[in-house]
């Protein structure tokens, strides 16, 4: 049977530019490395025919790259290199990047970088007070090391605070925080609705990340995920001039029908979901749970490999 091994990317860094200094991802020169390596070990597939190579009972195996969040890099960095390799990708934006909303990971990671840890931390329980969000205990704060910290404020964003909360939050952090430290940041940040329109005039393929980014198993309710999934497919259908047919599921997450049945994300025009489970896809796979294996600033080619489960 053939397998399709999916890699998952969000941050690719370019050294020369300041801004990513503190952000955590592979390197443009592994990045290009990475796919060129796959490359020649792999047939890369064309994302078009996911569904017809996953049925099919050929023994062979194929690779294909996926990227996550509408970063500004997937239209200045990734998009040329791809094209100049015949490279068709999978591309997965939020869509509240289109109404000048700086998604909420991008919230947590530049600010981050930009403000510190601490000088954040006092940001957001200003904010916590003057946008009257129900208040959470973080008292234990102050006494964790940088890796913890970092790990709780991720945790408030995700589980802690109502995701109508966390929205709110996010927007005041980046109004307050990071908007103020350059202006139209937002433009180096994420991509627009023309690198989108680029990027599927190419032939890529443009997926459904969510409007807001929620946390699937968090703080938010069956209805609203709901119409997180439709507010976005209709937004980027509107852009693009295309149906969009496949859906990544925001922090991965690993059982989908424990939140949504499979018939009610059937009946919102998807026909594919991508986790982040490492696993192998074949024709026995559940193509609304299909897995991808998320690409670290550390990973080169031999580690995606063994993430891959190549062998076994």
């Amino acid at each position: 049977m053939s397998r399709i091994y999916f890699l998952n990317y969000h941050y690719i860094i370019n050294p020369s530019n300041p801004l990513q200094k503190d952000i955590y991802g592979p390197s443009l020169d592994s990045f290009k490395s990475q796919v060129s390596e796959l490359k020649s070990k792999f047939q890369v597939i064309d994302p078009n025919k996911i569904t017809e190579i996953l049925n099919s009972s050929n023994n062979e195996n194929f690779i294909c790259f996926t990227f996550d969040d509408g970063l500004k890099e997937h239209a200045t960095l990734v998009r040329p290199f791809l094209n100049d390799l015949n490279i068709k990708g999978l591309f997965f934006p939020c869509t509240c990047i289109f109404d000048d909303s700086i998604a909420i990971p991008q919230v947590i990671h530049y600010s981050m970088a930009i403000l510190r840890i601490n000088p954040l931390f006092k940001m957001i329980m200003r904010g916590i007070t003057d946008l009257n969000i129900e208040k959470v205990n973080m008292n234990e704060f102050k006494t964790l090391k940088t890796k913890e910290k970092i790990s709780e404020i991720k945790n408030l964003f995700k589980n802690l605070l109502k995701h109508a909360d966390s929205i709110r939050l996010a927007d005041y952090i980046s109004n307050e925080g990071i908007k103020k430290y350059k202006a139209n940041i937002i433009d180096d940040i994420h991509l627009n609705k023309d690198d989108l329109i680029k990027l599927s005039e190419d032939g890529h393929i443009i997926g459904n990340h969510t409007h807001t980014h929620p946390y699937f198993n968090g703080n938010i309710t069956k209805n609203k995920l709901i119409e997180e999934i439709s507010f976005s497919k209709k937004i980027i259908e509107k852009i693009i001039n295309k149906e969009v047919l496949d859906f990544a599921f925001p922090y991965g997450i690993e059982s989908l029908y424990d939140i949504l049945s499979k018939d009610k994300i059937k009946n919102l025009g998807l026909l594919r979901g991508y986790t982040t489970n490492h696993d192998i896809n074949n024709n026995e796979t559940d193509q609304l749970q299909i897995s991808r294996v998320s690409v670290y600033a550390k990973d080169n080619v031999q580690s995606i490999i063994r993430k891959l489960k190549i062998n076994e």
